[in-house]
């Protein structure tokens, strides 16, 4: 019991008696019978190297640096902060995955996924000549799936597109600044 404050940088999670699902706060009153943690709204930074196809069969290797983070409104938080601490309806009968690697997981393969459902659908000539197109459709396929779990993408910075050794290839490499 007593008051908490969170940091700038976080919030307060509230779950209990008297509240029927999850509070999402900067400062209150913790009562014996609630329990509380805090969650960090720091984004962070994810470095993948994709391998992807393009429809005409054309591997290439795809390095990119996304950098996500909670969405700092309180329905987006809550949704985050039910994903960080494994809170859902279910919680109680079955273990939940929870913590910020967890998360990581989750937006590592959203990532993976839209890109190589984007990069798979155009020819690598559209790839390098329609790079603003090839860039919006990734943002956007992205954040449509972050939005789920309470994330925003701050910083998409660049994409460069290296050819698999070995196979033909248009470009040795090409960088698309997000």
């Amino acid at each position: 019991m007593g008051y908490n404050v969170s940091d700038a940088n976080s919030y307060l999670v509230i779950t209990g008696g008297g509240i029927p699902d999850i509070k999402i706060v900067k400062k209150a009153w913790v009562w014996p019978w609630q329990k509380h943690s805090r969650i960090s709204i720091s984004p962070f930074d994810f470095e993948i190297t994709l391998q992807a196809m393009t429809i005409e069969k054309l591997q290439f290797s795809l390095p990119a640096v996304f950098t996500i983070g909670p969405a700092d409104d309180v329905e987006s938080l809550c949704r985050y902060a039910k994903i960080l601490t494994g809170k859902t309806a279910n919680s109680a009968k079955q273990p939940t995955a929870t913590g910020r690697n967890h998360v990581q997981d989750i937006v590592k393969g959203i990532i993976e996924g839209e890109t190589r459902v984007i990069v798979s659908s155009m020819t690598m000539e559209e790839i390098f000549k329609e790079r603003e197109v090839f860039k919006t459709a990734v943002v956007k396929n992205v954040q449509k799936e972050l939005d789920q779990f309470g994330l925003k993408m701050y910083v998409s910075s660049e994409i460069r597109l290296d050819c698999v050794a070995g196979l033909p290839c248009c470009m040795d490499a090409y960088t698309i600044q997000l």
